[in-house]
């Protein structure tokens, strides 16, 4: 996701902070899993809830994800659990 919080930041330092995220990994992650979705030869573009196979070589795309969770940092099993009544 491009970076947050530019309040109070100049014209030049958000170009600067935007550019920056355009160039990391995580925008090429991002972009390569959208790609996917768009292509018409893979099988996640006509993935739905009723779909019984799957065929396709999903290593590729399952590693693109693993990665990107690394970058992100998203918490796994320690996070704390939250009780939604």
């Amino acid at each position: 996701m491009p970076p947050r919080g530019g309040r109070g930041q100049t014209d030049e330092a958000k170009k600067a902070s935007f550019d920056n995220y355009y160039q990391s990994e995580e925008h090429a992650l991002c972009e390569a899993l959208f790609k996917t979705r768009k292509d018409p030869n893979h099988e996640l573009k006509a993935m739905e809830n009723g779909t019984d196979d799957i065929v396709d070589d999903w290593a590729p795309v399952l590693n693109k994800i693993f990665k990107l969770v690394e970058i992100l940092k998203v918490p796994g099993r320690k996070a704390k659990r939250k009780l939604q009544l």
